[in-house]
């Protein structure tokens, strides 16, 4: 199958932006919970299970032939689509969520786009895909907006969970385009990926408490909360919903652009949480913060119009 171009991502802009718009509210939805008290372990597990009914409602009517022959006469392909899950939303998130508890919020906040580059280099060796010069500029640029945005130009101070967010971002990454390989090289749709991620996710989640007595602290009180506590949960409804709707539109970005195209234009989600947050969180942007905010947004821009420009040669 002929690889796509960067420039034939150019119609794919309408499906990126609404998953934009549903990750950035999935991130505003799990940052009000845990504001108001909500435990990782429950919100995780509980969110995860609402995206799933929310998948499942959404996809089973209109795409139950095809999941009925990926269980019956595809399970390679369902195979595929599993263990790429299971390296994004498993090992992706389970090292993200150890990381955290071990840096500062501001080195996870610029660490965590590491996965914009990240896609790109894997997408060469996997995908076949090629990093132009204006790309890699632009690529430069958008990392230099993300750390103007998320360290308001204060001191990176290493950590020890540093390399756990740099390796969830990895996997993140590694995930994605593993998917993306089997998204653009099967009739497999969106949807239906979305639908197993959740599928492989919550087992893996639920495994690692199991193995709570032998982490450190604080990973062994966080992995020993209840999971039966609902507090919270109209937070986390809303969170689970929201999951559910950026990975359909993630994957069905995914199906028709190159994941370079999708994970620099998704850089704008940052963008959209930290004006949202200071409208609605009472959250202050200082000036830098906010010529970071368009640094990024114009490179987004750019990496639009170079496609739609390279589409006319």
């Amino acid at each position: 199958m002929q690889i796509q171009s960067f420039s034939d991502s150019r119609n794919a802009l309408p499906v990126v932006l609404l998953f934009v718009l549903f990750w950035s509210l999935e991130i505003l939805a799990t940052k009000a919970s845990f504001l108001a008290g909500a435990k990782v372990l429950p919100f995780t597990v509980q969110s995860s299970l609402c995206a799933l009914v929310v998948l499942g409602l959404w996809t089973i009517p209109r795409e139950g032939r095809q999941i009925l022959n990926l269980l019956k006469n595809q399970r390679g392909l369902l195979g595929r689509i599993c263990i790429a899950n299971s390296i994004h939303y498993g090992l992706g998130s389970f090292l993200y969520t150890f990381g955290t508890m071990q840096t500062s919020a501001t080195n996870v906040a610029f660490l965590v786009t590491l996965s914009t580059p990240f896609s790109s280099i894997l997408a060469i060796f996997i995908l076949g895909e090629t990093i132009r010069r204006e790309r890699a500029i632009l690529l430069c640029t958008l990392a230099l907006g993300a750390y103007i945005l998320s360290t308001n130009l204060e001191s990176f101070v290493p950590h020890p969970g540093d390399l756990l967010i740099v390796g969830a971002a990895f996997f993140w990454s590694l995930g994605n385009v593993l998917l993306r390989k089997t998204l653009r090289d099967s009739p497999v749709s969106g949807e239906v990926v979305s639908l197993f991620k959740p599928i492989v996710g919550i087992p893996i989640f639920l495994l690692s408490t199991l193995f709570a007595s032998s982490y450190p602290e604080p990973m062994k009180g966080l992995f020993s909360e209840s999971l039966f506590n609902f507090d919270h949960f109209g937070y986390t409804a809303i969170a689970g919903t929201m999951a559910a709707l950026l990975w359909i539109f993630l994957y069905r970005s995914l199906k028709i652009a190159q994941s370079a195209y999708v994970s620099m234009l998704g850089m704008a989600t940052p963008v959209m949480v930290a004006f949202a947050a200071a409208i609605f969180l009472n959250e202050h942007l200082s000036a830098a913060q906010v010529a970071g905010a368009v640094i990024i947004l114009l490179s987004g821009v750019i990496t639009h119009l170079s496609a739609r420009s390279a589409a006319r040669v």
